[in-house]
């Protein structure tokens, strides 16, 4: 018998076997009246320019949010939303609120668990996306129907003029 022909069996064997898909997701669904404790806020670095005038106008910024009391996956839990982008000195250039059904209109099912999907855009108040700053810092702040106020730390933007730094 030629030296391959073991090889070759056990690999067929391998191949032959079949194994179940582990489920996806948390083992247990998420307690009742659970307290949130911390927010996870993603966004990508810059805003986009969706109008072509050459600032940066739109972005979209995901949220998780986790509970001590249930470290599975994030959480689905009742609140507002608070997004404020600051400037050089703390100045306040935009603020955008989401009230308790808003954030639920943006509340996405994930095999991680819920998050919170937000599109912030500069368009349509005043100033508009003419920003004559180059960075910017967006907190994202939630506040629950039950437990404290959470805030994140804030992450960093290019805003203003596409292309300058």
């Amino acid at each position: 018998m030629p030296r391959f022909v073991p090889s070759l069996l056990a690999l067929v064997l391998l191949v032959g076997c079949e194994t179940a898909a582990k489920p996806r997701g948390p083992r247990h669904p998420q307690p009742a009246q659970v307290i949130a404790t911390q927010l996870l806020p993603n966004a990508s670095p810059s805003f986009s320019d969706t109008d072509g005038n050459g600032y940066f106008d739109a972005l979209e910024i995901r949220v998780y949010v986790f509970a001590e009391a249930y470290p599975e996956s994030s959480v689905s839990v009742p609140g507002a939303f608070t997004f404020r982008l600051i400037g050089k000195g703390g100045k306040l250039l935009r603020e955008w609120t989401f009230d308790q059904a808003a954030a639920a209109a943006a509340r996405r099912t994930m095999p991680a668990g819920p998050i919170h999907v937000f599109q912030l855009s500069l368009l349509g108040t005043p100033p508009g996306d003419i920003i004559h700053e180059s960075t910017a810092e967006l907190a994202t702040q939630f506040t629950p129907v039950q437990g404290p106020v959470l805030t994140a730390p804030s992450n960093s933007l290019r805003v203003g003029r596409v292309g300058k730094l």
